[in-house]
């Protein structure tokens, strides 16, 4: 992992969604989460990335595939 290292970056889109049981309220869940985002050091925070959840609408998922790798 050492000699891993970042070679180019894609635009911002939104992440994995985060599902539950159908009828279970996703409250919780999120909430559990965002604590255990917030209580990650702050370098583990930056190393992946992570600033907390938000919730989007699925409309946000709307977005175009990128092309296929030639």
């Amino acid at each position: 992992a050492a000699r891993v290292r970042v070679i180019g970056q894609t635009v911002a889109s939104p992440g994995m969604t985060f599902i539950t049981a159908k009828g279970r309220d996703p409250v919780a869940y999120r909430g559990a989460i965002g604590a255990a985002i917030a209580a990650l050091p702050q370098r583990d925070r930056d190393l992946l990335g992570l600033r907390g959840i938000v919730p989007l609408p699925e409309t946000a998922y709307d977005i175009a595939l990128p092309d296929r790798p030639a």
